[in-house]
């Protein structure tokens, strides 16, 4: 008689616990399924992160005190409260930050197999960041021919009209890729490829003129003072308001509302990004294992970084080229020993344009910010080159690990900071100053005493009450003038050396002791 037998089996993935008692550190995994199916804007595998605890995105957080300079852009997530600077990306594992602390568009979505992001009390292979650590894993050829195939396309004709505009604006994004991977030899050599293509044409609202009143009306309390000292002030005085009067109105200067009307609307913008990725894994035995990676990324912006009180001439164009080549060796020395080499270079251009070649830069508080950024134009040349080795000793019930890495950077920055000039326009004058420059001296201290006579003290605020930065521009009287002058360019290099050793002892089945020490060296030098 036959004997029928029915077997499980069990992953264990699948018997992954949601806590791991032996886990001290707080990390998340990202895996490929949610890579694979969670929907994201614009592909940004990153923006994954946003749905662990401890991270938020500070793309859209800012106070005055952080403002996002163009050409040191932070990598969007903030982690233990930093600002989005504090963060080490790793890809295969080797850096893949810039200077600046932002992290390099290197690589598609679509290339990524699964990350890590570690928050806090992670390894000391991980150091060198305030903030977290993200651990990046590409994709490899298997023994299966694989690939994939697709296309995402948004246009203004089947997308509804956003409420703010006044028409349909130009609106369309489209993202395309290809990937495929296979075996050259089987379990032995293996390639897997990639392109994606992103294509953006749409528009931005700058609703700098949604109410066109602040151009034509006074402030509350100047119109009070106006209205009393023009119907009971003394006759001498009455031509004075009128003129006062007409000063402040800043509609009563065509090129404030040339400036206004040229920079309100809607306005078009363009992206066109694309990235390329190439990686070929070889294993020379059992457990001697070679990958070599090469990936590109070549980003081009028109019209970009405008909307809200930034006008359209405030904004710049961009061009970004990034593509690095890694070599890695991983092998088995013995039962007890592994040794983890990496050789890697990678290269970062990019280059920001303002759509005003001149300047200056004028910021009328509240109102809007025209004209040329005060840092721009400017350009980051990165050379990025590093070595990593590591070494682990497993033995019975200690986890032994230690190694070093040399990361030499090389930066060309050209920085053109105020070089065409900047005014900033503010609340810091006061209207009696202006009384007082038209009329002569102790004028605006005559109106305070005619007023208290009159029993309106209340109005004798309005003379000390400053004008607004509207007027304060209109008049001509900024609260800061900055005008650069120097050589705007600076070369350099920074050389990181760092050291850690980490060994995890299992002193009881229920006691792990884990000791870790970690050093960074970090040299700088600039030549003229």
């Amino acid at each position: 008689m036959a004997v029928t037998e029915d077997r499980v089996v069990v992953s264990a993935d699948s018997a992954r616990s949601a806590i791991e008692p032996e886990r001290v550190h707080q990390a998340d995994h990202i895996d490929a399924i949610r890579i694979q199916n969670l929907p994201i804007n614009r592909r940004d595998y990153l923006d994954l992160a946003l749905l662990t605890p401890g991270v938020v995105d500070t793309n859209y957080v800012a106070n005055a005190t952080d403002r996002r300079l163009v050409p040191t852009p932070a990598s969007g997530l903030g982690i233990g409260g930093t600002n989005g600077h504090g963060n080490t990306f790793m890809i295969d594992g080797l850096d893949n930050v810039l200077n600046t602390g932002s992290v390099r568009a290197s690589i598609s979505q679509e290339t990524v197999h699964e990350f890590q992001i570690n928050r806090n009390s992670f390894s000391t292979e991980q150091g060198g960041a305030p903030g977290g650590a993200i651990n990046i894993v590409t994709k490899g050829g298997t023994n299966e021919l694989h690939g994939s195939l697709f296309g995402v396309v948004r246009n203004r004709r089947f997308q509804a009209r956003n409420y703010f505009d006044p028409g349909k604006g130009a609106y369309t994004r489209a993202q395309s890729g290809v990937s495929a991977g296979g075996p050259i030899a089987r379990n032995k050599t293996f390639l897997f490829s990639s392109y994606e293509r992103l294509d953006r044409h749409e528009s931005i609202i700058v609703p700098l003129l949604s109410d066109r009143s602040f151009l034509t009306s006074l402030t509350e309390s100047q119109q009070q003072l106006v209205n009393v000292l023009t119907a009971a002030g003394p006759p001498q005085f009455r031509p004075l308001i009128g003129q006062l009067a007409g000063a402040l109105v800043p509609g009563n200067y065509p090129d404030i509302v040339a400036r206004f009307d040229r920079n309100s609307g809607v306005f078009p913008f363009s992206e066109e990004r694309q990235q390329f990725l190439a990686r070929l894994d070889h294993t020379l035995r059992d457990g001697h294992n070679l990958f070599i990676r090469g990936n590109a990324t070549l980003d081009s912006n028109e019209n970009t970084q405008f909307g809200a009180f930034t006008a359209f001439d405030r904004g710049y164009n961009s061009e970004s080229t990034d593509f690095s080549v890694v070599l890695g060796d991983t092998f088995v020395i013995s039962p007890q020993w592994v040794s983890e080499t990496r050789f890697g270079f990678g290269y970062h251009d990019d280059g920001a344009y303002p759509r005003d070649p001149y300047g200056p830069g004028i910021d009328i508080n509240g109102f809007g910010n025209f004209g040329r950024d005060f840092i721009l134009p400017a350009r980051v040349v990165e050379r990025v080159y590093q070595v990593r080795q590591n070494f682990m000793r497993i033995s019975g019930r200690q986890t032994l690990k230690f190694g070093a890495d040399v990361n030499p950077l090389r930066d060309w920055v050209r920085s053109e900071t105020f070089v065409g000039g900047r005014f900033v326009f503010g609340e810091a004058v006061p209207l009696g100053s202006i009384i007082d420059n038209a009329a002569g001296p102790g004028t605006s201290q005559l109106i305070k005493g005619l007023l208290a006579q009159a029993g309106l003290g209340q109005l004798a605020g309005a003379v000390d009450a400053p004008i607004s930065s509207l007027q304060a521009f209109a008049l001509g009287l900024p609260t800061i003038y900055q005008q650069g002058f120097g050589d705007p360019y600076w070369l350099g290099w920074t050389n990181r050396i760092n050291f850690f050793v980490e060994d995890a002892i299992r002193l009881t089945p229920k006691f792990l002791l884990t000791l870790g020490l970690r050093h960074e060296l970090e040299l700088k030098s600039k030549f003229p």
